[in-house]
């Protein structure tokens, strides 16, 4: 960790111990939500016991009230109006199972930011380090699967004498009676879903942990890996965020303040345009187009049925959490669409908002995404641009993947936001002592 044995001399083990184990947890629940992303709703509450005991041990307060700021205020507005959703929804529980987790990822997220706010330099670098290292391994673990065609996978599964029937979706896996011999590339989609937002802040953490030749050697060696992956998988949504981010990264870098003006516009549209946009593609018969790629071609389909699901309660909607009971799961196939829809998800968490939390629920969520954004605007100039490209990426991610509620999506938010943290935090040295003593930063 230290450049030199001055500092190991100054900052024994024992004033780093709590850096090195809340920086082995997270490093931990990097590299197990590379290798399976369902493990993140179970190692998380380890991290989050981990900065609660070291707070505890250290003597730690909170003042939330006091510390609660105008993005805090928009998240917890958008999740009480979810919670209240339950009383027109047609299945309460429904609703309230899923917002009450979404409650809990954001609660536990925000104790563990102010944690880190007041963690000594020592500590931080070392919690810093754990990101990108855990991106790090993870990238090489797909790197290998992805060039032996699983063999990871599929030697531990036989190892472990897992029978057929058992893996899901079936139709990823293939059997020769009961031994699996080949698994397909499908199945690591998931996996590439955190690579592209938390690359951005792997290599902020860098920046601020190691000395600038080796941050420049091994952030170039991680973003190589993150697109030899990324590139590599059949998700073609992971491979728009790494693109969309690498953009918003070199147009931050030229001038931030444009960067800003960007991602505020893209992301009012994102949230307030979303129908529009999503009848108008399929309007212009874009699912039909040979052209547009396959995945894409449903994914129009996908968007223009939740769309015009929405508009039938366009105010407060339909319920959170209730689009899994909503969509029909044998649809019949519309006439000049060439596939049917039978994934019980938009695919977008925008158009799905507006589906079941209507026009107040899209103005709650622009509000959650331009506060963020006014957070960013207040970094330092150097590390605005990774934030920035970080936001774009996660944004896109969410814009064609998976649904909101899903645990595992929503855990992998929350950990792209405490990486987000340990980033800007890692980026700050005191003047008067640089490399030691909390440092209060109010832009995280």
């Amino acid at each position: 960790m230290f450049a030199d044995d001055v500092d190991r001399a100054r900052f024994p083990l024992s004033t780093r111990i709590w850096g090195i184990l809340n920086g082995s947890l997270i490093l931990g629940m990097i590299v197990a939500g590379l290798v399976s992303p369902r493990t993140f709703p179970f190692t998380a509450p380890f991290v989050l016991l981990g900065f609660a005991a070291s707070a505890a041990f250290n003597g730690i307060s909170f003042n939330f009230r006091k510390s609660a700021h105008y993005g805090t205020l928009t998240v917890v507005a958008f999740l009480t109006f979810a919670l209240l959703s339950a009383f027109w929804a047609d299945r309460p529980l429904a609703t309230l199972s899923p917002v009450l987790l979404a409650s809990a990822c954001c609660a536990g997220c925000g104790f563990i930011v102010r944690a880190l706010l007041k963690e000594s330099r020592p500590n931080i670098v070392h919690i810093a380090e754990s990101v990108w290292i855990g991106l790090f391994v993870g990238l090489v673990y797909l790197v290998i699967e992805m060039l032996s065609h699983q063999a990871i996978k599929l030697n531990l599964y036989n190892a472990l004498g897992v029978k057929p029937g058992v893996l899901r979706p079936p139709s990823f896996f293939t059997w020769k009676g009961e031994r699996l011999v080949s698994i397909s590339p499908d199945d690591l989609t998931r996996n590439m879903a955190v690579i592209a937002p938390l690359l951005w802040m792997a290599l902020l953490s860098l920046r601020g942990a190691a000395p600038r030749r080796v941050a420049i050697v091994i952030g170039g060696l991680l973003f190589a890996l993150a697109a030899a992956a990324v590139f590599a998988s059949e998700h073609e949504t992971s491979k728009f965020a790494l693109a969309g981010g690498a953009a918003t990264f070199l147009i931050a870098r030229r001038s931030p303040a444009w960067g800003h003006r960007v991602l505020r516009v893209c992301w009012v549209v994102a949230c307030l345009a979303i129908i529009p946009i999503s009848l108008l593609l399929h309007r212009f018969d874009l699912h039909n187009s040979p052209w547009v790629q396959q995945s894409a071609q449903h994914r129009i389909i996908i968007w223009n049925h939740t769309a015009e699901q929405a508009l039938a309660a366009p105010i407060v909607g339909r319920g959170a959490g209730t689009m899994y009971q909503m969509l029909d799961p044998e649809p019949l196939r519309r006439p000049g669409e060439a596939w049917t829809p039978r994934v019980p998800h938009a695919h977008n968490i925008y158009l799905q908002t507006w589906l079941e939390l209507g026009a107040v629920g899209a103005a709650l969520l622009t509000l959650i995404g331009l506060a963020v954004l006014e957070r960013i605007r207040g970094l330092r100039r150097e590390v605005s641009p990774y934030a920035q490209a970080a936001f774009a990426s996660t944004s896109l991610v969410a814009a064609s993947s998976y649904g909101m509620w899903q645990s595992w999506f929503m855990v992998m938010f929350a950990l792209i936001a405490v990486a987000a943290a340990i980033g800007v935090r890692a980026n700050v040295r005191s003047k008067l002592n640089p490399g030691s003593g909390p440092v209060w930063v109010p832009s995280v």
